[in-house]
């Protein structure tokens, strides 16, 4: 054989080594994936080889936690002095004079707008909403309503009023206060809740309270304690956590309140 034969079977067995390695290298990939692949027309089955090739428990595994950060972002106290504006039916009455006390102790501003009767339709099919935050310019806005709507059938509504609210209040701050329950209500909490979003809901429902003579309204005294209730919440897990430090004994009450005539909506 000549030197010129030689190095022609040199070069065609390295090129018949190399399809090799590479058939080989293929079918080993596709054998560890999980799924069928496709090239082209042609589907790549997967075969069961690497049931062959499992991990011996004498094989240290080091697992690499996700380096992304997938913490809630973490809520910041605002300490800034605030105009609140606090709203919504009969309950106010009793809620207005513990934040009023809450007010002069932490710097801010109150002004509570009592409807009584009111309920989520009254507030979205009138203007009533649009006067007051432009009459008062509120920066941090408390709406204490679903008191007088613990019994009503029409939850596809009051879902639709409530988003109403929540649109024209737009993006000003805002929590709502679950009414003070005095027997289990039909859905009118869980729509308010799942409307209004996470951290701005005020669940009341499960708070024990004393009642006044109609069985429904909380005395001042528990009205106090549900305002303390709703205050510690609001600084240290609501998503606007403004500061609401309890009020000194010597604090007294400040703000103005508005009352308005029975709604008929």
């Amino acid at each position: 054989m000549t030197e010129k034969h030689r190095s022609n079977n040199t070069r065609l067995y390295v090129a018949l080594l190399t399809l090799i390695v590479a058939g080989l290298a293929l079918f080993s990939a596709f054998s560890f994936t999980s799924d069928d692949s496709m090239d082209g027309n042609d589907w790549l089955v997967r075969t069961n080889i690497s049931e062959y090739f499992k991990k011996t428990d004498d094989v240290s595994v080091v697992i690499i936690e996700d380096t992304l950060n997938n913490k809630a972002e973490e809520q910041v106290q605002d300490t800034l002095p605030k105009r609140i504006l606090l709203l919504g039916d009969s309950m106010v009455e009793g809620l207005s004079k513990p934040f009023g006390r809450y007010a002069s102790q932490n710097g801010h501003s109150l002004t509570s707008v009592i409807w009584y009767s009111s309920s989520s339709k009254t507030w979205a099919l009138t203007d009533t909403l649009e006067y007051f935050i432009s009459k008062y310019s509120p920066d941090f806005i408390m709406v204490s309503l679903g008191g007088n709507e613990m019994f009503v059938n029409d939850l596809d509504k009051r879902r639709k009023y409530v988003s109403s609210i929540v649109k024209r209040i737009s993006d000003i701050p805002f929590i709502w206060i679950g009414p003070p329950n005095w027997k289990e209500d039909t859905g009118i909490n869980d729509i308010v809740e799942n409307t209004v979003g996470s951290g701005r809901f005020f669940l009341s429902k499960n708070l024990t309270f004393e009642r006044g003579k109609d069985g429904r309204h909380p005395t001042l005294a528990s009205s106090c304690e549900w305002a303390d209730t709703i205050s510690s919440w609001i600084m240290n897990t609501s998503r606007y956590r403004i500061r609401m430090e309890h009020p000194a004994d010597t604090v007294s009450r400040s703000g103005r309140v508005v009352v308005l005539s029975n709604a008929r909506i």
